[in-house]
């Protein structure tokens, strides 16, 4: 199947507005256009300028995605095809450095890749940063697309009924396709895994949070939407995250 990318661009910088506008690390990111060429130039949160006697030198952060930290394939980062799903990846964190921050934006960023239709939340899109001594932590998001704009039934068209999560979400059953996931599955699901804000708050409170959020964040993302940018393609994702929202707070 071939899919219209042409303003995968200006998808991924949208998403990254979304995720940002959430509260969620993203890595930074803007637009450019080469001559006729548009690209989407990311900030390496990977690299850091540090100073030795008076000259400057940019360093590498050691980092590893999580089809690395788990001994992966890499064609393998789809958890049906075999890669870590949210229950590994869960567990993995339980050794993190910033065990509870970590496991918190996990499940916070599952539920919005759901309600911003991005089926692309695999395991080499997740990263930990390696500390010195062993340690380690989840690197800032990064590679986020909606497929909101590309929903449809026919050729070159993502089936609505069809489109699924990278990393299925488990209640009593493993849920995978977008359309059946609902709010109970992921209460379960944060329920499971113990996953609680700072101040106490459960699955539930995070869940209503991101639903409380929604609006403001619909109107921060689009007074930053730059001359130009095509309104379609805002208006497809951003109702489509209204939508869901209003399926999570039913």
């Amino acid at each position: 199947m071939k899919l219209d990318l042409s303003e995968s661009v200006e998808n991924e910088w949208l998403c990254a507005q979304v995720l940002r506008a959430y509260g969620l690390p993203i890595a930074h990111c803007r637009p450019l256009v080469f001559e006729d060429q548009n690209v989407l130039a990311v900030e390496r949160f990977d690299r850091l300028w540090q100073d030795h006697g008076g000259r400057q030198r940019l360093i590498r952060l050691p980092q590893e995605d999580l089809c690395q930290a788990t001994a992966t394939p890499p064609h393998l980062k789809y958890e049906a095809d075999g890669g870590p799903g949210i229950d590994r990846i869960m567990g993995l964190l339980d050794g993190s450095a910033r065990r509870d921050a970590d496991r918190l934006m996990l499940f916070r960023s599952q539920v919005l890749f759901w309600m911003l239709c991005a089926p692309d939340g695999h395991a080499k899109n997740f990263s930990l940063a390696l500390r010195p001594g062993g340690a380690y932590a989840l690197t800032p998001l990064y590679d986020v697309m909606s497929a909101y704009p590309l929903l449809g039934e026919g050729p070159g068209r993502l089936s609505p009924h069809k489109i699924r999560l990278a990393m299925a979400v488990r209640s009593k059953n493993a849920h995978w396709k977008m359309q059946d996931i609902q709010r109970r599955h992921w209460l379960a699901l944060g329920q499971r895994h113990g996953i609680v804000t700072p101040d106490g708050g459960d699955a539930a409170a995070i869940v209503d949070s991101l639903v409380a959020r929604t609006p403001e964040v619909v109107r921060t993302v689009r007074a930053a939407l730059p001359e130009g940018f095509p309104q379609p393609l805002a208006d497809r994702i951003l109702q489509g995250l209204r939508s869901a929202a209003d399926r999570l707070a039913a």
